[in-house]
């Protein structure tokens, strides 16, 4: 399963980290920018009067693998 993280800086400097769980698809540093900046663009999360995802800062793309063990679970 891949998952993205997309992390930012609201408009008070404190850390923000926007994710994207269970991603299927393919993501390039380019497309990933633009879509960070389509989100800094339009402010709509807003907490406390505080816009949340202002300023881009990172992105990355985590693959978990999943490997069972066992399972006792019946049927």
């Amino acid at each position: 399963m891949k998952s993205l993280i997309f992390t930012f800086q609201a408009a008070d400097h404190k850390t923000k980290t926007l994710r994207v769980n269970a991603f299927a698809g393919d993501i390039d540093a380019n497309q990933a920018l633009a879509f960070m900046q389509a989100v800094a663009d339009n402010p709509i999360v807003v907490r406390n009067g505080v816009p949340q995802y202002v300023t881009i800062v990172s992105a990355k793309a985590v693959t978990t693998n999943e490997t069972p063990l066992f399972n006792n679970k019946k049927a």
